[in-house]
């Protein structure tokens, strides 16, 4: 009924056709109610291609506003991972690729409704269907101590998931007689539901090529999963004598139900394990309040704000027994910030504010995850929350150049550390387990250096360290930068016909326990204006150089690891835009405050 419903919306504009009986008051009245935008692209890679159609709909007549979009996108992705370890007694020299079949059909329906002069209401609804197929095959192959080859594992893995995801959002605004003075509610709910099921094949081999007997490996796992997310969030804000006020409260419940099964074949049947077949509720209830203090004194621009948040987590895991993870907490999430203008465009501005990162829901699960016999992945319910600090100064010249500085605090950060045994199976397990300190330098600048070609360039040095909580890595530090040059060529005097070329560069860096060497690309790209035809292409190449190999190192506890991934991210594409009807009316989709959570 829903997507009935969403059709019927998206057919509106059309529909309004009937009523208009002569084509002068056609042109007349549709000029000014509605636009439509279509939107297709193409994507080939290497080996695979993908591509993305979409129709924006805008229609605005009186008190009403529609904004709808229906999308659907088909893409293949192909990537390698490769990676060596290197235990005391042995060689692990691991191969695997990976193939993805991805379907998304998304649609997008915003409402708006002007009540009156001074109070609106907005609602939108956001529906996803996602399907995806995840194939791989590994490798490995096995070498003792004295470099001689014992034999290898040979495995595949497949893995069929589909998820709906559903939103309903509303909100309401009503603007005072006195300027800048508002009040909002706005109320959220989301919900992504969806299933899986994978098998897992593998098969041990000694020197010769003969089946180790007793060593084969036949897993099969499932589950199903359902989260909702329900948000309440109210802001009233006006200005007074001293200062501009905002004050507001958003209330915020999560609830997380996930089932899986983990079952491995011996002989010929599968026995469940029901160690690995956890049924796992989460719910999340959080309740802020916060207040923000704006003035204006002369050159001078101030803001201070300062957000409570009190946090009661109830959570369970049922297995082979029930186990009860409960916590609560509060924090205080200050902000300030200070800007002085020389004059319009130079200024210079000093800002800090913290926040908060909430682990993933697939983080906290204790699900196992099968990638081969040897490597396994598995979330944990302790898992906490990390907090960011970022202290920001900046100094803008002619609205065109800037220099500042940066610095990041990132604590408790979380991530799969692998952990290893005697068995040699890597088991990667969510942690939180380093801190971030990263110093960095900026410089940012953008210039005309021909009457047909517009740059930008960005230059950054950094200094970063990670600080291990864990005796099982040691910290580490590094120096490095980044750099990035962005150029556009305008091929005729209307600059309807336009070039890019853009390089980027990347040196060494680190990231808790990995060590990463240097990486650059360089990407090419055309745009085509057709104004007469409302048309816009664009044709675009991706790692034109195929220099997006990405090689790290690690050592935990010991054992030394080296990788090289790689997504095959050289690609060609071509997007085609075509709209009609009144051009001044432009597609938007309006942001949740509850976006974050959309996504965990």
């Amino acid at each position: 009924m829903r997507s009935i419903f969403i059709y019927l919306l998206l057919l509106v504009p059309f529909v309004s056709f009937s009523q208009i009986n002569t084509a002068d008051s056609l042109q007349n009245t549709t000029e000014d109610r509605y636009s439509v935008t279509l939107n297709s692209s193409y994507r080939q890679q290497s080996r695979y291609s993908s591509y993305n159609n979409n129709v924006n709909i805008v229609y605005d007549y009186k008190k009403w506003k529609i904004n709808a979009n229906l999308a659907y996108n088909y893409e293949e992705s192909f990537w390698e991972n490769d990676r060596d370890t290197y235990y005391a007694d042995r060689l692990f020299v691991g191969r695997k690729k990976s193939y993805l079949d991805s379907n998304l059909l998304n649609s997008f329906v915003d409402v708006q409704y002007q009540i009156s002069d001074r109070t609106k209401i907005n609602v939108y609804t956001i529906n996803d269907r996602n399907r995806d197929v995840l194939s791989s095959t590994d490798d490995i192959r096995m070498y003792n101590y004295s470099n001689v080859y014992t034999g290898n594992y040979a495995g595949n893995r497949r893995s069929d998931s589909d998820y709906n995801r559903n939103a309903v959002n509303a909100l309401l605004r009503h603007d005072f007689e006195t300027p800048n003075k508002y009040f909002t509610a706005e109320a959220d709910w989301v919900q992504k539901a969806g299933s899986y099921y994978q098998y897992t094949y593998g098969q041990d081999y000694d020197a010769t090529g003969a089946a180790v007997p007793n060593r084969n490996y036949d897993v099969f796992n499932n589950g199903t999963f359902d989260f909702d997310v329900y948000t309440a969030n109210v802001l009233f804000s006006t200005p007074t004598k001293w200062f501009d006020f905002t004050i507001g409260g958003k209330w915020a419940f999560i609830d997380v139900d996930a089932h899986t099964t983990l079952a491995q074949k011996f002989d010929a049947d599968y026995i469940l394990d029901l160690a690995f077949s956890p049924l796992f509720d989460y719910n999340e209830n959080r309740q802020s309040v916060f207040t923000d203090f704006k003035k204006t004194v002369g050159k001078w621009e101030l803001q201070a704000g300062l957000k409570f948040e009190n946090t009661i987590i109830k959570s369970s895991v049922l297995d082979v027994a029930k186990q009860n993870y409960d916590s609560k907490f509060n924090n205080l999430f200050p902000s300030a910030n200070v800007k002085y203008s020389f004059s319009e465009q130079n200024n210079l501005a000093l800002g800090y504010e913290k926040s908060i990162n909430r682990p993933p829901f697939r983080f906290l699960s204790p699900a196992l995850g099968v990638y081969n016999a040897y490597e396994t992945y598995q979330g944990s319910p302790l898992v906490k929350p990390s907090f960011v600090d970022i202290l920001n100064l900046v100094y803008t010249f002619k609205s065109k150049y800037n220099v500042g500085f940066a610095y990041t605090k990132i604590k408790d950060n979380t991530g799969g550390l692998a952990t290893f045994d005697t068995d040699y199976v890597i088991r990667h397990k969510i942690r939180n387990y380093f801190d971030i300190s990263t110093y960095q330098l900026t410089a940012n600048a953008s210039f005309t250096v021909l009457d047909f070609m517009e740059s930008s360039a960005q230059l950054q040095g950094f200094y970063k360290t990670n600080e291990s909580l864990i005796p099982e890595i040691n910290d580490n530090w590094i120096w490095g930068w980044y750099g990035m040059l962005n150029n556009q060529f305008n091929l005729n005097k209307s600059k309807t016909i336009s070039a890019n070329l853009n390089f980027w560069y990347k040196s060494k860096t680190n990231d808790a326990e990995f060590l990463y060497e240097e990486r650059y690309a360089l990407d090419l790209g055309m745009k085509i204006l057709l104004p007469k035809q409302n048309l816009t292409i664009n044709l675009s190449a991706t790692d034109a150089l195929r220099s997006l190999n990405e090689y790290a190192v690690s050592t935990v506890d010991n054992v030394h690891q080296k990788f090289r991934n790689y997504w095959d991210p050289r690609s060609f594409k071509i997007a085609i835009s075509y709209k009609f009807g009144n051009k001044k009316l432009e597609y938007s989709e309006r942001t949740s405050q509850n976006i974050n959570d959309y996504y965990r």
